[in-house]
């Protein structure tokens, strides 16, 4: 793959010229004017057109009353701006019962507004965004050291990021020509995960080393000492325990347990096309976070490409907090290609593909042949509905699956391949 280059500049940098007076002048009152211009309500633009035209017909006409019309509603037009950017009177803080939600869980959400310093809170409103709907909070009127709790819940319906907040409050004229949000919290994430399912084994692309990770599982020779057994015919007398086994009368065996190097690469494929619909895509999220969920629970290296970007993820809750966020991408073609190449480049011991039931996973022979390692190679193509089958084509095992529920029966098949 082809990679852009960088041009690095050989003599001195030219240092940026300091902003003048006027130009930060000019910018924050570009930046004011347009706040304004945010803020203006259709009768406040009424009344502002009503006095530019009183003032501009009094030289044509010279009617007094145009002129002082003119200038009263220009006067109240602008005493309505200065009155909506007034400083708001309260505070507001968000609680949030939990930061991590499975899709289905309650999130129960408290808000408290409370007036800033001696200030009080007439009875106005304040409103609070939940994802992509507003609720508004109608607040009491409250003297300095009151607050008003607001409680408030929602239901983790899907897989996404849930944006809590921002908690804002308007200030502004009393006749509403004008009006302006101030925000008094800034707003919280609260990821919602995807499905996933636990899973068993731990044999999927190990390989025996020194600097491994204990599997749990027994072996006759290796290097961490676990405990001793019978011996059976046909074992290595090598390995027996003479001091437990003349103390005993019978012969006992060394056991040990196996030490394994665990380096997994996982890559799922985002572009829509290669799906059949949303419901095959979260599925293929759901097993792509289970997989990586269970790589890490159990210490393994975990190389993890969702498309072209790729997830670092040093323990499960990260990983998990990383797929809530994973959305289709443009179709391109490009994203897949990239995770294949990124991760033939990766000694992994195991690498796992995951795409939607538009692949052609006999025709992915580019899969092995991109490969520059030895190692499993395991490519899931997720059909809602299928019924689920592993077989081999060359060096690949091909896994169809149609259920995040069998998953874990499949991940039993695979791990002795």
């Amino acid at each position: 793959m082809m990679q852009k280059g960088v041009i690095m500049a050989t003599g001195p940098m030219p240092r940026p010229r300091p902003c003048s007076g006027i130009v930060r002048a000019r910018m924050s009152a570009a930046r004011l004017a347009a706040d304004i211009v945010d803020g203006m309500r259709p009768a406040g633009w009424l009344l502002a057109c009503i006095g530019l035209a009183g003032t501009a017909c009094y030289p044509i006409t010279g009617w007094r009353e145009t002129l002082s019309s003119g200038i009263c509603a220009l006067a109240v037009a602008i005493m309505a701006m200065v009155c909506s950017r007034s400083r708001p009177r309260g505070t507001a803080s968000v609680a949030i019962s939990r930061r991590q939600a499975n899709i289905g869980e309650r999130i129960d959400i408290t808000v408290t507004v409370s007036p800033r310093g001696r200030s009080t809170i007439g009875g106005t409103t304040c409103a609070i965004m939940i994802d992509d709907s507003r609720e508004a909070l109608t607040l009491p009127s409250m003297q300095a050291g009151g607050a008003a709790t607001f409680a408030l819940s929602c239901v983790a319906s899907a897989r996404t990021v849930l944006m809590i907040g921002p908690v804002m409050i308007g200030t502004g004229d009393p006749l509403g020509f004008c009006t302006h949000e101030h925000v008094l919290a800034e707003p919280q994430p609260v990821y919602v995960h995807p499905s996933v399912v636990p899973l068993r084994s731990r044999r999927c692309g190990a390989s025996y080393g020194t600097e491994g990770v204990a599997d749990g599982t027994m072996a006759d020779d290796d290097f961490d000492f676990h405990g001793l057994r019978d011996y059976v015919p046909g074992d290595d007398l090598r390995q027996v325990h003479w001091p437990s086994s003349s103390r005993t009368g019978t012969l006992m065996i060394r056991q040990y347990e196996a030490v394994r190097h665990m380096h997994t690469g996982l890559a799922i494929d985002l572009d829509p096309q290669g799906y059949a619909g949303r419901q095959e895509f979260e599925l293929a999220i759901s097993c792509y976070a289970s997989i990586g969920a269970h790589c890490l629970r159990i210490r393994q290296s975990l190389v993890a490409y969702a498309g072209d970007r790729r997830i670092d993820a040093p323990h499960t809750t990260a990983l998990l907090n990383a797929c809530s966020a994973i959305e289709p991408l443009a179709p391109s073609g490009d994203g897949m290609s990239y995770a294949i190449h990124a991760l033939s480049r990766v000694q992994c011991s195991c690498r796992i593909f995951i795409v939607g039931s538009a692949w052609d996973i006999a025709g992915a022979s580019p899969l092995t042949q991109s490969t520059a390692h030895d190692g499993v190679l395991i490519a899931i193509r997720v059909e809602d509905g299928a019924a689920w089958n592993v077989r081999r084509i060359g060096r690949m095992v091909s896994v169809t699956m149609g259920a995040l529920d069998d998953l874990p029966l499949v991940w039993e098949v695979i791990s002795w391949r």
